[in-house]
């Protein structure tokens, strides 16, 4: 359903957009419970929450709830911490058994408690910091959505730019929000990797080889996701389940390869990351290169 080329052109239609979503949560609502899990799908801004859910979508009866969360607290103009964690509270209250949400969530001891207090098991996708800062810097450009998307193609119009500025990260205006630099983002995600509670997954892992990585690397981490929800991961479930989990019907696919920085990023771009994200690198399993 969320796949279909009908769902496409509502997602992309500024108008039909909330009206879609809107309708989808109430059909998922009014839609007998199953019997699965209550699902937070997270992962860090572009590292893999399209290959989450084509995973999910794919496991029998498990159902997107319509809803996504990215904790911004205090990043948003008016926000606060405190907002944020209202907005989550009130999001996994409303997830029935079997349904899933999605979210870029940063770590903190209160979300864990939220977690935990609705029975919500978590998935955290984790990615290449210099896939990831390559990713940010085409759909900043390409997402007219965003609401750095105008000032992006304003001030950082060569991709150059874009890279050098989502490293360092862009200050706010008086007219709207900024991004933290590419080291301050990571460490917001990087005590998850600390929790014995949730479930972590390489981007890289989960690609499979139709995204430049391995069969059996996809296999293992299907699998592994499957066993920690608690759901059948026989060999002909996963293999079913892998079939599906490389989607390019994603709103914000672009490439995909999981070795694509490698041919995109210029020497320079590659050491600036490399330098500037050196720990986040170490902590996260991404050698320097």
């Amino acid at each position: 359903m969320l796949s279909s080329r009908f769902a496409r052109s509502v997602r992309n239609n500024s108008r039909l957009r909330p009206v879609g979503i809107a309708g989808y949560r109430l059909y998922t609502r009014l839609r007998p419970a199953g019997n699965g899990p209550k699902v937070l799908a997270n992962s860090i801004p572009k590292a893999g929450t399209h290959l989450l859910m084509s995973l999910l979508d794919a496991v029998p009866g498990m159902r997107f709830a319509g809803t996504h969360l990215a904790f911004t607290g205090a990043d948003r103009p008016g926000g606060s911490n405190e907002q944020s964690l209202r907005e989550l509270q009130a999001m996994v209250g409303r997830l029935r058994p079997a349904h899933y949400m999605t979210g870029h969530i940063r770590h903190q001891p209160d979300i864990v408690e939220v977690l935990s207090a609705a029975g919500c098991r978590t998935i955290l996708s984790i990615r290449d910091p210099r896939a990831i800062a390559l990713s940010a810097a085409n759909y900043l450009l390409s997402n007219e959505r965003h609401p750095l998307h105008s000032r992006v193609r304003r001030d950082y119009p060569e991709l150059d730019d874009r890279l050098r500025a989502v490293t360092a990260g862009i200050p706010p205006t008086d007219d709207g929000p900024g991004i933290p630099a590419l080291a301050q983002r990571l460490d917001r995600y990087l005590p998850w990797l600390d929790e014995p509670s949730i479930c972590v997954v390489r981007y890289e892992d989960l690609a499979g080889v139709r995204g430049g990585g391995s069969e059996d690397r996809q296999r293992t981490a299907v699998a592994g996701i499957l066993g920690f929800l608690g759901l059948p991961a026989d060999d002909d479930t996963v293999t079913r389940v892998a079939a599906s989990v490389y989607s390019t019907r994603s709103a914000t696919f672009r490439r995909g390869q999981i070795d694509g920085w490698r041919e995109e990023l210029a020497p320079q771009h590659s050491a600036l990351i490399n330098e500037s994200c050196e720990r986040q690198l170490h902590r996260l399993g991404y050698p320097a290169s």
